[in-house]
Order: C-alpha cells, then sequence, then structure tokens
C-alpha cells in the first residue's frame, strides 16, 4: 500500500521558443511517470491541433496531463495523484525539459475522507 494524500499540482508557464513537439511531451509524461514512482495503466493519449497539443497518461493513483496553446506559447501541467509525490521532482523535470518563463504552481491537497 501507498501513503494516501490526494494532492493536485498545477504549473503554468509561458513557453519558450521553440514549442514542444508531440514526440518531447509523450517522452516527459512516460519519465516523469517514472520519476515520481506511478503507475502506467495505458498508454499516452495525444491530441493535437493547429491550435493545441494535449496529452494524457492516466495512472492507477489518478492522471498526469499536459497541454501546449500553440498561439499563447503556454504550457499547462496537472499532476493528480491519491499517492504521494515529490512536487519538487515534477517542477524540476518540467523546467529542464521545457524552455519555460512566468512559471506559476500551486498544490492542492484534497480532502481525505475519515
Amino acid at each position: 500500500m501507498f501513503d494516501y494524500k490526494p494532492t493536485h499540482l498545477i504549473v503554468d508557464g509561458e513557453l519558450i521558443l521553440p514549442l514542444p513537439t508531440k514526440w518531447e511531451v509523450e517522452w516527459f509524461l512516460y519519465n516523469i511517470v517514472k520519476q515520481i514512482e506511478m503507475i502506467p495503466i495505458a498508454p499516452v493519449l495525444t491530441y493535437e491541433t493547429a491550435l493545441m497539443l494535449s496529452s494524457i497518461q492516466l495512472i492507477a493513483e489518478s492522471h498526469i496531463s499536459l497541454t501546449v496553446k500553440k498561439a499563447s506559447h503556454m504550457l499547462f501541467l496537472d499532476v493528480f495523484s491519491c499517492k504521494l509525490f515529490d512536487v519538487t521532482k515534477v517542477l524540476v523535470a518540467t523546467q529542464s525539459t521545457f524552455s519555460l518563463k512566468n512559471v506559476t504552481h500551486q498544490v492542492v491537497e484534497r480532502m481525505v475522507p475519515n
């Protein structure tokens, strides 16, 4: 069993060009799951249009999603898990993988029922 502590990490940042490719986003999701010791339950799913790139990795503990808005050069990352994870690892990996400026993040700890 794992430490049950539902946590939602939300990261927003402005991408410095070039924008990431579909492959780079999927590679990031694949690797971040390993780094924070989660269990993937499906392949990374990606949807891309001329305006956006959106990928999600379903994990046994919940999900990790990343969306790139191409026109505004914005990146939005959500990591939600019922298993405790290292938020700092995610933040460092995000910044080292993607060139970002004006990055903000927030951590929301979800309610645990009695």
